[in-house]
């Protein structure tokens, strides 16, 4: 679970990284990524039940 503050230490993060966001930078890390709403509770919920799937399932 990744927070996103837009700022990396105290660079924003657009002139930190040359990834669009942090789902493409886990892409580059070879791991999956997911973006949600952090204030849809429900939404949250879904992702991290997906994420603990695909885990358990080997995927990672």
């Amino acid at each position: 679970v990744v927070e996103s503050n837009g700022y990396a230490y105290s660079t924003p993060t657009s002139r930190q990284t040359a990834a669009e966001s942090f789902v493409d930078k886990a892409d580059g890390y070879g791991v999956r990524g997911e973006q949600v709403d952090g204030n849809d509770v429900l939404a949250v919920h879904a992702a991290a039940e997906r994420a603990v799937r695909h885990a358990r399932s080997g995927g990672g």
